[in-house]
Formats: structure tokens, C-alpha cells, sequence
């Protein structure tokens, strides 16, 4: 029968068992052979590494002749198509679930194949009491031209196991000396204390552990009944109590979920790990005992891989069967403490509220005795909340990709239930910051939005995630696409002069002040700065039929006390004042300053109009 070890972090002591510890006295002076076997549980993971990379911590079970180790691996930030692989000396393969892993022609275990980010690492050594074995763990990553990027994660590592060596008894007592071929032999009775074991049983069903060779005597010694351990008494009457419970076990870490209206109503959640616990007292009459536990409406739950284990009491001739929807434990031990807990995860794609029960049974009339025990508890199972999220009304549209100068972005998104929900926005490139603000809403319409000081040149990738109680249950996908441009923003609509006749001589200013804005956005190259160059020309309105052909005047452009005819006129992005974050650059000039008019005589009464044409070039002093 194949089995599958699994150890999580008990709360116990370390303990072992001397099971067969023979003195034998030969002459006076001679102390024969001391056989003896041990088996020592180390349930609280001691860690190996704990790096950027992964966690890695270890337990261990040691037997007479073999040590079974497991390594808890946490993968974390590992880039995609990244992979652990260990050497471990002495050791010809490793088990991960059900894979079987076996060294490559370098000598290391490739965990290329592992899709879990957390999974267990299995194997077993065979050699001394205590044992110590090295160990290298390197994260790698495939490269270009089938090289590889490694990175140690345990280097020069060692993975140590002991167990404590037990006291013999002490002799008072002296033989004659002159007894040489007389022998007198004596025995000490086994100490039994609580095991911790833990068993995967791929069908459900475990034989018992062989019986011991009939030259090894053993006595058992158990603990009484303990209120602290049931919080109740054992038993009233023929009736042994049971207390029945359920937890989520997350982070090495127990959550109590029983149900209790009014006291306790919390919930498992889809893809948690359930730990049913059933805790009793066996009576001291009757021989051996069985504990069924059965499990009522729980379609929800993945009961293809059950781990199985005896917190408190003795796993041996322990047979485990399953049939149907119910677990048996026999051959249990009587007038003794028992904790059994079972532990089976819930299906990730639960998509209803349920009620599930567990029921845990000692039948009467065992071993010829008419004790028996039932006990019943309740939980809940509760699914996420699917928010549907969308870009768009009514359809389902998960990615957006927009492209846009290097400005603010705003846009709606759309969603169907939020109500227990958290939103954020994080820039895909660095999942730890956050950007922009995000806007709930209401009526099912919500809004994000991020400055311009989040964005780089060409591609930006956003995330908006929605997340209830930690776990990410939707999310929205955007790709913004910056490119920069060079444009006009603003140049005067309209110029104006007005004067009487004696006033309209010489450099005429204009009625108002004038503003040009230009929008340059564009990508640097790193070395060069971008620049620009605006020039302008003048064309008159001359009306049909009129005596004059030439307009009585021209323009002029003023910058300080220099002028110069408005068709030479160059402007550059030095001769503008830099706006926000550099991209908005602003000219300002005062009636006296910039276009002006420029006449030789007094312009005679009329009015005159034209048309200013604005030229903008990506060169510093265009042709």
C-alpha cells in the first residue's frame, strides 16, 4: 500500500519510545547487549531559508533505520519560467505530491515541472540515530542560448536531525563473585507516550503497523482523562462526549469556523483548507474501539487527496477506511486520549452558499461494552463576490488599450457588485505601487484616473483588481501607449489697432497684449534636447475694385528694442517660458511688445484687415 508523509507544525512536546530495553547480567562484571528502538517526530518546521526567493523549512521522522524529511517550499518572487532545484547527497529521488523526481545527469533534482507556488518536498534517508545531510537549493532562470541565470537560495545548507538518547535504569543489586556461570536477567517496561502521525491515504484505507517481535514485552502507559483537552467531561454515564469541531488552516495557523448562531458565524471560503477535529476519551472497558466521522452535504469539498492525522494517541494497528462519504478509524486503544483530524481543502470554483456537517460516531456495542458517543457540528461555506467588472456597459470586456499624449488620463469603468469589495490600481511593472485614484461610484459606473507623472514613453500596463477578504475575485486590464507630440495649443485669434489718424504713424502698438502656447512632448533621446522653431507671415485683405493695392502699412516683430520685418521673425523654445513638467511652453508680450504695426505715414480712416499665417517646425532655426 502506497503511502504519502505530510507533516504540519503540532503543538507537543518531542517525545520517543523505548520499546523493548533488555538488561542481561552474564558474570559480575559483564553487561550484555542493549537493544532498543526509537522514533522521534520533529513537527515544528525548523527553517532552512527564508530569502526573496523562497521559504524553505523542514520537519522530520526518525526510525530505527530510516529518517522520512519534508521540505515546505514557498516560492515567491520568482520570474515566469523560473524554477528551484536542489542536491541532496545520498538521496536517488524526491516526491512532490504524486511526482516523482529523480536526479539529472549533474546530479540535481529539477523542480521545473512543480506548478504550485507552495508545495512539499519528500524523501528519506537511511543511516545513523542522528542525521545530518547537506543540501543546495538555486533558483533558476532560463536564458538565451540555452544558458541559465542562477541564484543560490541555500548554499553549503544542512539539514540536521536528533533524537535523544535515552537513560538506562540503574542496578543497586550485587551477584556473589563466585557465581561465574550463574545469569540472572532483567527487564525494564516500556514508556509509551503520546505519537504525532500523520498519513495520506491515496484510497482511503491504511493497514495496521506490523506487530512487534514477541521477545520485545510491552506495557503501556497512558495518560488520564484530561477536561483540559475536551473542555468537557469524558463521559456521562454509558455516553462518551465528543467534542466535534471545524477550522481553516492558513499560515500554519487554526481559525475556528464551528457554527454557532448568534456566537460564531464565520465562514470558508473557496480553496481554504478544512481541518475537522474530532476529540474523546476511549473507556477503560472493552478491548478496541472505531470512530466514524461522516460528512453530510459537502459536495463543495475535494475529498481526493484527505490527510489524515492523530494529533493525540497511538497510531498503532490503527486501520483508516473510507466508504462513500464516511471515514472509519479502528482498533483504537481503550482507556485513552484521542484527537483525530482530518483535513480536506474546498473546491476553488464554489459558486453557491452552503451549510455542510460533520458527524463524528462511536457505535455501542463494542468489545462487548455498551458505551457509544455522537457529536455534531455545523459550518459555512461561503463563495466571492463576482463583481463583473467591464470597461464597457453591458459586455464583458476586460482589456483597454488606449493611446495619448504625455497628459492625465481619466475613464469609467463598469461593475455589477461591489459591496464587499476593495479596489486599487497598480502599475503592472511595479505590482507594489499603487497609482491613480479609483472612484467606486454608484449604479454600477466608476471611474479611475493617472496623473501624468505615472506614465512613461510607449507602453504602460495597469491592473484594476478587486479583492474581498484578501483574495483577488476580478479584475481589469489597461495598456496605455504614450507617443508625445509637438502642436500649437494657442496663437492669438484675433490682433487690433485703433487710433485717430495723428496717432496711426511710425510703430504702432497693438489695443492688447498676445499669447502663444506650444505643447512639445515628445521623447528625448537621452543626449540631445528637442527643440522648435515658430515663424509667421502677414497676407492683407485688399477689397475689390479698390484704388490702393498695397496695404498702407506692414508688420513688424519687437522683442526688446530690436525689430524686425514679421517674415524674419524665428522664435525657438528658449524664447518661451517651460509649463508643466516641461512640456507646455508659454510666450506672453504686452501691446508693445511682439506683432506690431510699422507706417511710414498716417494711415488714412478706414479699416484694414489681413491674415496672419503661424508656422511651427521640430527644428531650432528652420530654412
Amino acid at each position: 500500500m502506497k503511502k504519502q508523509w505530510k507533516k504540519r507544525a503540532i503543538a507537543k512536546v518531542l517525545a520517543w519510545a523505548i520499546t523493548a530495553s533488555v538488561v542481561v547480567f552474564v558474570t559480575p562484571s559483564f553487561l550484555g547487549a542493549i537493544p532498543f528502538v526509537y522514533a522521534v517526530t520533529q513537527v515544528a518546521p525548523l527553517v532552512l531559508a527564508d530569502t526573496a526567493a523562497a521559504k524553505i523549512s523542514y520537519a522530520y521522522q526518525m526510525g530505527e533505520e530510516q529518517t522520512r524529511w519534508s521540505l515546505n517550499v514557498e516560492e515567491r518572487d520568482l520570474q515566469q519560467g523560473s524554477y528551484l532545484r536542489m542536491k541532496i547527497p545520498g538521496v536517488e529521488e524526491l516526491h512532490v505530491g504524486e511526482q516523482v523526481i529523480a536526479k539529472d545527469e549533474t546530479g540535481w533534482f529539477v523542480l521545473n515541472q512543480v506548478i504550485e507556488k507552495t508545495y512539499q518536498v519528500d524523501f528519506q534517508t537511511v543511516g545513523e540515530t542522528n542525521a545530518e545531510i547537506p543540501i543546495d537549493v538555486e533558483a533558476v532562470t532560463p536564458g538565451e542560448a540555452d544558458s541559465l541565470d542562477v541564484m543560490p537560495v541555500v548554499k553549503d545548507g544542512q539539514l540536521e536531525a536528533q533524537a535523544p538518547v535515552p537513560e538506562l535504569p540503574e542496578t543497586t543489586e550485587s551477584l556473589p563473585a563466585e557465581s561465574t556461570e550463574s545469569s540472572v536477567a532483567s527487564s525494564t517496561e516500556e514508556t509509551t507516550t503520546s505519537e504525532s502521525n500523520t498519513d495520506v491515504v491515496s484510497d482511503w484505507e491504511k493497514e495496521p503497523d506490523p506487530t512487534p517481535e514477541a521477545d520485545s514485552p510491552e506495557t503501556e502507559s497512558v495518560e488520564k482523562p484530561s477536561n483540559e483537552l475536551m473542555g468537557v467531561q469524558p463521559f456521562v454515564g454509558d455516553e462518551i462526549q465528543i467534542v466535534n469541531k471545524v477550522f481553516i488552516s492558513k499560515d500554519e495557523e487554526l481559525t475556528d469556523i464551528t457554527y454557532e448562531k448568534g456566537s460564531n458565524e464565520l465562514f470558508a471560503r473557496p480553496g481554504d483548507m478544512l481541518v475537522f477535529r474530532a476529540t474523546f476519551r476511549t473507556p477503560d472497558k472493552g478491548n478496541k474501539f472505531e470512530w466514524q466521522g461522516t460528512f453530510l452535504d459537502m459536495e463543495f469539498l475535494d475529498l481526493s487527496k484527505p490527510l489524515v492525522e492523530i494529533i493525540t494517541g497511538s497510531s498503532k494497528d490503527i486501520v483508516y477506511k473510507w466508504t462513500e462519504n464516511k471515514l472509519s478509524v479502528s482498533n483504537l486503544k481503550k482507556d485513552c486520549d484521542w484527537q483525530i483530524e482530518v483535513s480536506v481543502p474546498v473546491k476553488k470554483d464554489v459558486q453557491a452558499a452552503s451549510m455542510g456537517t460533520f458527524i463524528s460516531l462511536i457505535p455501542e456495542g463494542q468489545s462487548g461494552n455498551n458505551t457509544k458517543g455522537e457529536a455534531t457540528a455545523y459550518f459555512q461555506i461561503k463563495p466571492y463576490t463576482n463583481p463583473g467588472l467591464s470597461w464597457e456597459q453591458d459586455k464583458d470586456v476586460q482589456e483597454l488599450e488606449v493611446g495619448l499624449d504625455m497628459v492625465d488620463y481619466t475613464t469609467s469603468f463598469y461593475w455589477k457588485n461591489l459591496e464587499n469589495c476593495t479596489l486599487t490600481l497598480i502599475n503592472v511593472k511595479d505590482k507594489d505601487e499603487l497609482v491613480g485614484s479609483v472612484n467606486k461610484g454608484d449604479a454600477g459606473v466608476g471611474s479611475i484616473s493617472i496623473s501624468a507623472e505615472k506614465l512613461d514613453y510607449r507602453e504602460n500596463q495597469f491592473k484594476l483588481t478587486a479583492t474581498e477578504d484578501g483574495k483577488e475575485v476580478g479584475s481589469l486590464e489597461l495598456c496605455i501607449n504614450v507617443t508625445g507630440i509637438l502642436k500649437f495649443v494657442e496663437v492669438p485669434s484675433s490682433l487690433s489697432w485703433s487710433g485717430t489718424v495723428s496717432s496711426m504713424k511710425g510703430i504702432i502698438s497693438r489695443d492688447a497684449p498676445m499669447e502663444l502656447v506650444v505643447r512639445d512632448s515628445r521623447e528625448s533621446d537621452g543626449e540631445t534636447e528637442n527643440n522648435f522653431s515658430l515663424t509667421a507671415t502677414y497676407q492683407p485683405t485688399i477689397d475689390e475694385g479698390a484704388a490702393e493695392t498695397e496695404a498702407p502699412f506692414s508688420l513688424v516683430w519687437k522683442d526688446g528694442d530690436t525689430e524686425v520685418p514679421l517674415k524674419d521673425m524665428k522664435l525657438g523654445k528658449t524664447d518661451f517660458d517651460g509649463g508643466d513638467a516641461g512640456y507646455t511652453y508659454i510666450r506672453t508680450d504686452d501691446a508693445g511688445q511682439g506683432i506690431l504695426l510699422s507706417a511710414e505715414n498716417h494711415l488714412p480712416v478706414g479699416t484694414y484687415t489681413g491674415t496672419i499665417t503661424w508656422q511651427l517646425t521640430d527644428a531650432a532655426a528652420p530654412e
